[in-house]
């Protein structure tokens, strides 16, 4: 699946919402045990049911 795909467009603008939330309502501690906004946004890609082809670089 390329970045043009409907799924990995949707997928960005739900990673950056994501994130934003466990940033604004998770304790310090919790953000930076995640690796920070990076490894936040890392983890909820991949819990994303996103097709094979898809990667964190295509999105």
């Amino acid at each position: 699946m390329l970045a043009t795909d409907p799924a990995a467009n949707v997928a960005v603008p739900v990673i950056a919402k994501g994130t934003q939330y466990v940033i604004d309502t998770a304790p310090p501690a919790v953000i930076k045990a995640a690796g920070g906004a990076d490894g936040i946004a890392a983890r909820i890609f991949r819990k994303l049911d996103l097709d094979d082809g898809v990667s964190e670089r295509a999105c």
